[in-house]
């Protein structure tokens, strides 16, 4: 039996724990909340986005709100289309865009880009082997060394807009993979509505591919890597 002094003794620890857990309970259910509206985690499992993005990468993708920078690399779905994709937003609502050979041309005026060229490799998992690089800007676009073919069974995307420059709508994004020669993106299959872009992606939070036997494989270098 207890002595009545002795309670509050008691009483004290026992309202630190219900605070504690109730404070436990709320960021659980906060970080639950942030995670199915504000971030998800996605795996990619195609080469579009080579060498920026490998297939087998796993990426933190913020929600967006607002205005979507030229350049930004984003998660979207294209109209009729419930399947997410990535590539980087070239074209901005009202804008023109035009393709010519490796360059890309908005309103008339050059894009600036890093241009690699590289060997075409057929084992996705791997990087692209770069061979040359030429021009400067914020961020690297790969293109198939001469002498390549494009992977892609559309005509060519080396060209777009040439006689007629394509001009965006209201809300409406051009999209491009950073593989230019086998991406399947705007160029082919239409701008983007603003809706339909989810949200931003950030860095790389796991990596790994599969060899010709099944077995697994980490790229431990990939981890934590900045998107740009």
């Amino acid at each position: 039996m207890l002595c009545k002094g002795n309670e509050h003794l008691l009483k004290k620890p026992l309202k630190l724990i219900i605070i504690a857990a109730a404070v436990f309970t709320c960021l659980v259910i906060a970080g639950t909340v942030y995670r199915l509206f504000f971030v998800r985690f996605v795996r990619v499992p195609t080469g579009s986005m080579m060498n920026t993005i490998l297939p087998g990468d796993h990426l933190i993708v913020g929600k967006t709100f607002g205005e979507i920078p030229r350049g930004s690399v984003v998660v979207f779905a294209y109209p009729g289309d419930s399947t997410r994709y990535v590539a980087r937003v070239m074209g901005l609502p009202g804008e023109t865009i035009e393709v010519r050979d490796r360059s890309v041309y908005i309103n008339g005026a050059e894009v600036s880009e890093e241009k690699i060229l590289v060997k075409r490799d057929d084992a996705p998992r791997n990087k692209l082997e770069e061979t040359s690089a030429s021009g400067s800007g914020p961020y690297k676009v790969f293109f198939n060394d001469m002498g390549e073919e494009p992977l892609i069974d559309e005509p060519s995307g080396g060209t777009f807009g040439i006689a007629s420059p394509f001009r965006l709508g209201d809300g409406q994004f051009f999209l491009m993979g950073d593989n230019r020669d086998n991406s399947q993106d705007s160029r082919f299959r239409g701008s983007v509505p603003r809706d339909l872009i989810w949200g931003t992606v950030s860095l790389v939070y796991y990596s790994s591919f599969r060899d010709e036997s099944g077995q697994e494989h980490i790229r431990s270098e990939r981890m934590f890597t900045k998107i740009r």
